[in-house]
C-alpha cells in the first residue's frame, strides 16, 4: 500500500477479491459498490466496483483506472465529497 510497508497476501488475493467476496456475503450486487483508494494495493478494488473512485493525490496508476478522481485528497475530505456526490439524494 506504500513504499514503506511490506504486505503479504495469499495467492491469488487481493481488494478486488474482497471486496467481491464481501458484497456476496452481504447481498450486495457489485452493480451497487463504490471502492475509493489512493495506492497501488487498492487498484484491484478500485477496478472491481461499479463506481471505482481516487483520490486526487493517488499513485497514478491508480489515477488511469479509477471512474471517478476526487478534487480533495485524503487529507482535505475526500470522503464526504464522494458521500455527497455518489450517495446522498439530493
Amino acid at each position: 500500500s506504500s513504499p514503506m510497508y511490506l504486505e503479504f497476501t495469499k495467492r491469488g488475493t487481493d481488494k478486488g477479491v474482497g471486496v467481491k467476496k464481501f458484497a456476496e456475503l452481504m447481498g450486495v450486487d457489485m452493480s451497487d459498490t463504490i471502492a475509493m483508494g489512493d495506492e497501488e494495493n487498492d487498484i484491484p478494488m478500485i477496478k472491481a466496483c461499479k463506481v471505482g473512485v481516487a483520490v486526487k493525490n493517488a499513485v497514478p496508476d491508480a489515477l488511469k483506472v479509477a471512474d471517478y478522481v476526487t478534487e480533495l485528497d485524503n487529507n482535505e475530505g475526500a470522503v464526504p465529497e464522494v458521500i455527497r456526490e455518489f450517495l446522498l439524494l439530493e
